[in-house]
This record gives C-alpha cells, sequence and structure tokens, in this order.
C-alpha cells in the first residue's frame, strides 16, 4: 500500500508594528545656561496694568488743569430795550375818504364811516372802517392793504355804462356741468368788475315765460342783482336800491 508523507508544518510568526503605539518622544532638554522662558499670559497682564497707569496718571494731571481755572464773573444780561415806534404817513389813496362809497370784491359796494390809527408790531397804522349792505356790518382794513385786497372807488358813469350794454347782449349758453359753471359764475362775482357782474346777471335771467331756474341759478341771480343796483343806486345819489333793481330787469326784460 500507498503511504502518503506528511507535509511540513512552517511556523508562522506575527508581526506586530508598535509604532504606532508607541508614546511621542519628550522634547529636547533646554540647553545648558539658558534661562526658561516666561508664559505669555503673564507678560500680556504686565502690559495692560502698565496702560490703565499711564491712563489714570493722564485722567488726573487733566482733573488737576481744570481745577486749577481761574473763576470768572459772569457778565451782566443786557437790559431790555423798549420797541421803537415807527410811524408811517403814507397819503390815503384818492376815493377813499369818509363818506365816500368804495367796492369791496367779496362783500359788494360799501360807505366809508370813519377812520382810527392803532399801533401793531411796533408801527403805527391807519385803518378805514367800511359799513356794508342792510344792515351796515363793519370792516375795518389797513390803508396800506386796500390794493392788495383789490377795494377800488365806486364805478363812473362810463363804466356803468358799459356794464349796462353789457346785459342788451345775447346771453352765452355753456353745455358744461352745473358745477363748472357754478364755479365760473361765483369767480366773477367775488371779481369786483362791474361788467363781470353783468354777464352772469345775463347769462341767468330767465323770461317770465321762459324755463324755471333752479335754486342755485336764483341765488346766483340775486347776488349778481343786488350787488349791481347797490353800486348803481350809489352811483346815482336820487336813486334806491329797489329802483335801480327794476331798471336792470326792465334792460333784460326788453334784450330778451
Amino acid at each position: 500500500l500507498f503511504t502518503p508523507t506528511p507535509t511540513p508544518q512552517i511556523p508562522i510568526r506575527v508581526v506586530v508594528w508598535d509604532w504606532f503605539i508607541r508614546p511621542s518622544p519628550p522634547p529636547p532638554p533646554p540647553a545648558r545656561g539658558a534661562a526658561p522662558a516666561a508664559p505669555a499670559v503673564r507678560v500680556e497682564a504686565d502690559e495692560a496694568s502698565r496702560a490703565a497707569s499711564k491712563k489714570k496718571a493722564a485722567a488726573g494731571q487733566a482733573t488737576k488743569a481744570v481745577t486749577n481755572v481761574p473763576a470768572t464773573k459772569p457778565k451782566p444780561e443786557p437790559k431790555p430795550t423798549r420797541p421803537v415806534v415807527r410811524k408811517r404817513t403814507l397819503p390815503r389813496p384818492e376815493g377813499f375818504k369818509n363818506g365816500n362809497w368804495v367796492v369791496h370784491p367779496s362783500h359788494g359796494p360799501g360807505r366809508v364811516v370813519g377812520s382810527e390809527k392803532q399801533s401793531l408790531g411796533g408801527e403805527t397804522l391807519e385803518l378805514i372802517t367800511i359799513a356794508y349792505g342792510r344792515e351796515m356790518a363793519r370792516l375795518k382794513i389797513p390803508i396800506t392793504r386796500l390794493q392788495e385786497l383789490g377795494l377800488r372807488p365806486i364805478s363812473s358813469k362810463s363804466q356803468i355804462q358799459a356794464a349796462t350794454n353789457t346785459l342788451k347782449k345775447p346771453a352765452r349758453i355753456s353745455r358744461t356741468m352745473w358745477s363748472r359753471r357754478a364755479q365760473d359764475y361765483e369767480s366773477k362775482l367775488h371779481s369786483g368788475d362791474l361788467v363781470q357782474i353783468a354777464e352772469v346777471l345775463r347769462d341767468l335771467y330767465r323770461a317770465p315765460d321762459g324755463p324755471e331756474q333752479s335754486f342755485s341759478e336764483r341765488e346766483l341771480y340775486k347776488d349778481a342783482l343786488d350787488r349791481f343796483s347797490r353800486e348803481l343806486a350809489a352811483a346815482e345819489k336820487n336813486l334806491t336800491e329797489e329802483k335801480a333793481a327794476q331798471r336792470l330787469e326792465g334792460v333784460l326784460r326788453r334784450a330778451t
């Protein structure tokens, strides 16, 4: 019989690398005769203490300099002085004497019933007093603002004739909205121009057999008729306001 030869057994050695297990070598010892290094924290602390001491010394010197400043006496306050009153002696415009009729753009014709002087803001102003309407409401106006407010003397005969001729012309019929037309009529009434007031009176007039006026149209028509008739009566001394209104409506009635 065949007998197999046994296989020789080879011993296996397991080599364990110890380079990653071995601890790092200690630092080399300092050279002979060298001084050990001081910690960084100690150096920073010393620098901070020196900076704080310098800052404290500088603050002490500043305080000492302030305390050594000699005290000065406060200056006395100046005594209040009285305002100087400047008198303004302006000539009164022509046509604004007592008893004369004038026209205010917003209030219509009125009569100058007096004048006075008042001190306001260190200036002496002359005021004129004007009475308006049947209630004789009074309004005081400085003579320096007469032109600014649009006041004027009563219209002359030629100006009244030009306004009367405007009533004889045909009325202007506008197709715009009533709100826009009402604004135009209001601006003409408050312009102070007698010819523009006559235009409003002519455009809003309705014949007895014509279409009826609305409430707002009737109010504007009455305002225009009142302004025109009052100025006409003021220009003609022997004419009352009622007769002046009848004369104007007669002109309108004959023109239609």
